[in-house]
This record gives structure tokens, sequence and C-alpha cells, in this order.
């Protein structure tokens, strides 16, 4: 993975507006997810809708006001506040190219969101999670199974976005004892691979130089031999969270919520996660210092023991 140029995904803009299509494409040249961009144009050719198609160089301030305040009453302050984001940015994006003259959408500002802790696997179903998928591996060893089996636990060790690992090569980790990742913005951080993925990938790579791919490069393969794509990921797991019996609605985004909580449970300094994490701000990071019911009754009781010496 030794340039940024990986995540500049050739995007299909077909089914958006000619409007739109010069921002889109700009958010693809300059770094931007290939999911961020179809968020971004969901929402957008949904902002232009509400207008009935009109150039939104046409569209006044207090008209932008007037749309929010209507998918204010319908949607989270998060999904809103995502909303906005995005027609910030197309006007941002017309007032630099001179396309308007004034920014109509220069006073938004966000919504305030309660800040919660997400939602993590529990040790048990982590446990369960890994012990269904490598219990299908067999021998010869699944092609499914044993890819499914290294990629969750990969995601889970290292704390990646789901984007970030379909991306990895058998370059970047194999005798390695960190992976190069070039996540958001194309930031470039290096994530120190743990004994236990590196042994996981001494197993997995055995097998992996013995497939016949049509990307050579790829870590993890689809069915056809090229590189496994998010959207295949996000369905295998939910596929693998059934045969363990977990019925919560995980992602593999959720993998990266449990390696950030864990790493702060185990002692990790919160900038170090952060690091860890490629997050730009600490407050980010910070939605993980939660405490578990067995964190605070440990030290309650540990009162009792101090007092007690």
């Amino acid at each position: 993975m030794a340039t940024a140029t990986k995540h500049r995904l050739k995007v299909d803009l077909s089914s958006f507006s000619p409007i739109l299509k010069p921002y889109l494409r700009h958010l693809a040249v300059s770094g931007k997810p290939k999911g961020t961009i179809r968020t971004y144009g969901d929402t957008l050719s949904l902002f232009l809708g509400y207008f009935d198609g009109r150039d939104p160089a046409a569209i006044s301030a207090d008209e932008v006001d007037e749309f929010l305040e209507d998918v204010r009453k319908r949607r989270a302050p998060s999904t809103v506040n995502g909303m906005k984001s995005a027609i910030r940015g197309l006007y941002r994006y017309m007032l630099e190219t001179d396309k308007i003259a004034k920014n109509p959408a220069a006073l938004i500002r966000n919504e305030k969101v309660p800040r919660k802790a997400p939602e993590i696997f529990r040790d048990d179903q982590l446990r369960s999670l890994i012990g269904t998928i490598e219990a299908a591996i067999g021998q010869p060893p699944d092609p499914v199974a044993i890819r499914d089996w290294m990629l969750y636990s990969f995601l889970y060790n290292t704390g990646l976005r789901i984007d970030e690992g379909v991306h990895v090569d058998v370059a970047d980790v194999e005798d390695k004892v960190t992976v190069q990742v070039i996540g958001k913005g194309s930031k470039v951080r290096w994530i120190p691979l743990n004994s236990e993925v590196r042994s996981n990938l001494q197993r997995y790579l055995d097998w992996r130089v013995l497939q016949k791919a049509l990307d050579e490069k790829a870590l993890f393969l689809n069915r056809f031999g090229r590189r496994l794509g998010v959207t295949t990921a996000q369905t295998h797991l939910k596929m693998w969270m059934k045969r363990a019996g977990i019925k919560q609605d995980f992602t593999p985004h959720t993998l990266r919520h449990t390696f950030a909580t864990h790493a702060l449970r185990a002692g990790g300094n919160i900038r170090v996660v952060q690091d860890l994490l490629g997050h730009a701000n600490l407050s980010t990071t910070q939605i993980y210092t939660h405490t578990s019911p067995d964190e605070m009754r440990s030290v309650v009781e540990g009162l009792q023991k101090k007092k007690g010496g």
C-alpha cells in the first residue's frame, strides 16, 4: 500500500444529475471513499429534488434552511449533520470554482448530537464469531471460510476500517510486524501486528500464495480471484453472525469499535489509541472511554480493600 491512489476508486456517477457530477468527481480526485461519495450524491439528489431539480446556484439561504428544517423533523440529528456536510461541501466547491458569488450554506451549524458509546462485541460473541468461522475452514481449506476468518480477526486486532482492510496487499503484511494504512484524507498511519495476527497470517498466507488469482497483490480475494469488496465483507459478516447465534445488527465497523474499547480497557493511552484509529480529533476517540458495570463494581469493591488494608 505504497501510495494514496488506492482510495481514488472509480465511482459510477451515471445515476446522478449532471449538476452534481463535477462536485462528485472532485470528491473522488480528492481521495474521498467511494461510500462517502455515494452518500453525498444521494443526499444532494434529495436536496435538489426538494426544489424540483433547480440549479443549486439559484437556491437561497432561506430555502436551504427550509429544507433542513423539513428533514430535521424526520431524521436523527447525526443524519441531519451528515446531510449538512454534503450541502456545505457542494457550496464550498461552487464558491471556489466561481459558480456562485455568495455561499447560502455559510451559516449552517451542526445539530447537537448526544454522544453515546458505540455498541461492541461482547467477549463471548467475538470468540463465537471467530470460532464459528474457523471451524468451517476444513481441509482442504474452504476459500470463503479461511478468508473471512483472517479478515475479521485482522480487523479486530488492528482496528482498521473495512475499506482500509480490503485494500491491504499481501506485500503489506508478509514478514512484517506493522502494516501501513492509508486512511481518510490520504492520511498514512502504521499499525503494529500483534502476535495473534502474525500467527494467523502465517497460516493464511501459506494458503493464499497457492491460489491462482487475477489480482495477485490483494490479500483478500472474492470468489472470482479479484480484490474483495466492502459490500461482500459486510454481507458475509451477517451470515457468520447468524451461524454464531449473534442477533445484534453489527457491521465490520463494530470490530473497529471493539478494538478501540478493548485497547483502552487494557490500559492503552488514549492518544496512542487515537493514532492507531487515525482520528483527527481526540474527542472522537473519547467516545470509547465508557465503562462497563463490571469495571465500576471492581472500582467500588477496591475501595473496601484499601480501607481494610
